[in-house]
């Protein structure tokens, strides 16, 4: 092919030259979308972390606080805020996946949170049976 561009007339090289060019910059386009698309994705994956983090404190201030008031409203928000978390485990799931990146731990993260919330719903279920307050269930029936 060298052989035949040596040979070729001035505008043949400049047409053969000017089409290498134009199919680099396409290349190199089509590679600064592709990174900024998996940058975009790490970056909301970051955002999606730090919303998974403040999700998680708020359930445990929402523990706490049943914990503390024995009032039923606080295991009504907690399935709320984990139901709002859990979306966030899952689009942080399908972010990581984009980006091509294992996504393991955050599925083990899933499975942690899930056995806490099932924890969460016993540990209210036996407090209820025990009596939230002092004339209802097991504390009522020691009149």
């Amino acid at each position: 092919m060298l052989a035949n561009i040596k040979n070729s007339s001035v505008k043949t090289k400049l047409i053969v030259f000017a089409l290498l060019a134009v199919v680099s910059i396409v290349m190199l386009t089509l590679l600064k979308i592709t990174s900024d698309s998996s940058q975009g994705n790490l970056y909301q994956a970051s955002i999606l972390l730090n919303k998974i983090e403040a999700g998680m404190l708020t359930l445990r201030r929402n523990e706490k606080d049943f914990l503390a008031r024995k009032d039923m409203k606080y295991p009504d928000k907690f399935n709320n805020n984990f139901n709002s978390m859990m979306l966030d485990v899952e689009a942080l799931n399908q972010k990581l996946d984009a980006a091509g990146i294992d996504s393991a731990a955050a599925q083990q993260m899933t499975s942690v949170f899930e056995n806490y919330h099932a924890a969460f719903t016993q540990m209210v279920s036996i407090q209820q049976q025990q009596g939230l307050h002092e004339k209802d269930g097991l504390y009522g029936s020691l009149d």
